[in-house]
């Protein structure tokens, strides 16, 4: 199994728009073979310490996938594809890290 932490940043003004089509095509993801978990989330408001402050643009998906290949199998779909052109405009940035656990 591989994690993935997806970070989107999001241009000012456009989180909730990006993080609402992330939420819509959560369900879609989670139904994909070799998906194991699939969560956009936003920062909490409570900082985990004082030089840790929310980041008020940011979404983080938190992924987890059975092989690389269901990982890009994913990348290549309807759903992903239509996320992609409704929400691109919105997003600045973006960082995918694949980490593979101990053990």
């Amino acid at each position: 199994m591989i994690w993935v932490i997806a970070t989107v940043t999001a241009k000012e003004g456009h989180v909730q728009d990006v993080f609402n089509e992330l939420c819509a095509v959560a369900p879609t993801v989670r139904e994909e073979d070799g998906c194991h978990a699939y969560h956009p989330c936003l920062d909490s408001e409570r900082a985990a310490d004082k030089d840790n402050d929310p980041r008020p643009d940011t979404i983080t998906v938190v992924e987890a996938w059975e092989s690389h290949d269901a990982l890009q199998a994913h990348r290549e779909t309807e759903h992903m594809q239509r996320f992609r052109d409704n929400a691109g405009d919105w997003i600045a940035d973006g960082d995918i890290r694949i980490l593979s656990p101990a053990g």
